[in-house]
């Protein structure tokens, strides 16, 4: 008896100090969304790696082009234009939609973009860079619901930081350019993955960072090194 009790509290002191992983549409944990590098920005100004939840740096000049960026976009206050209208400087891209019940994952994902969004502004870098936050689902997402989910998340809506949604003929394009994390069922999303992808002022993907946790120091110095010439 004595034995049983002992075991017993071992394991729910285990239970408890266990981290909690992050959790898909079912609940369930993605590896994709563990780990956001903290810790581990030193000495990467000289010489970009990937931490955990990131992908490795691709120098200016190196990746090619999005093949898409004349794909058409409705912003939340009902502007339109194309994607490529939109990539004169630095460009960091996440992906929400608002029937997202999983608060782990698009609510938080805004959350942090705003935050994001506050820690470049801190280093004078906010005019600098554009931020999107693109719908996964731009046949329910209007206008009206980008414009009310975005901003109670405490994103800054304005001319350099849109709420989108993608023309629906043509969103699968470049979801498929970002190799974005998502699956739909009859045209409506069924699970999706978190991440944050940085673009340069020639709409090349220099790095992605798969987690809704990313390091906000490590993103600004990313960004700071596009600004000074893409090294």
């Amino acid at each position: 008896m004595r034995r049983s009790l002992l075991l017993a509290a071992g394991l729910a002191l285990a239970m408890v100090a266990a981290p909690a992983g992050a959790q898909g549409e079912s609940g369930q944990p993605h590896d994709h969304e563990h780990g956001h590098g903290h810790g581990q920005e030193h000495g990467h100004a000289a010489a970009p790696q990937a931490a955990a939840g990131e992908t490795v740096w691709e120098p200016a000049g190196g990746p090619l082009r999005l093949a898409h960026l004349d794909v058409g976009f409705t912003d939340q206050d009902g502007a339109s234009g194309t994607l490529a209208e939109l990539v004169d400087r630095p460009v960091l891209v996440t992906f929400f939609y608002s029937r997202c019940q999983n608060s782990r994952k698009c609510p938080l994902t805004v959350s942090r973009l705003a935050g994001l969004q506050r820690r470049l502004e801190a280093a004078g870098l906010g005019e600098q860079v554009r931020l999107l936050a693109i719908t996964y689902e731009p046949q329910f997402d209007t206008p009206e619901r980008l414009a009310r989910y975005a901003t109670s998340r405490g994103l800054l809506l304005g001319p350099t930081a849109r709420a989108l949604r993608l023309d629906p003929e043509r969103q699968q394009e470049v979801v498929d350019d970002l190799a974005v994390d998502v699956a739909y069922n009859s045209g409506w999303v069924s699970g999706h993955g978190v991440e944050l992808s940085l673009l340069d002022a020639e709409g090349r993907l220099v790095r992605k960072y798969h987690s809704m946790l990313w390091h906000d120091p490590r993103v600004v110095d990313d960004v700071r090194r596009l600004l000074a010439g893409g090294g």
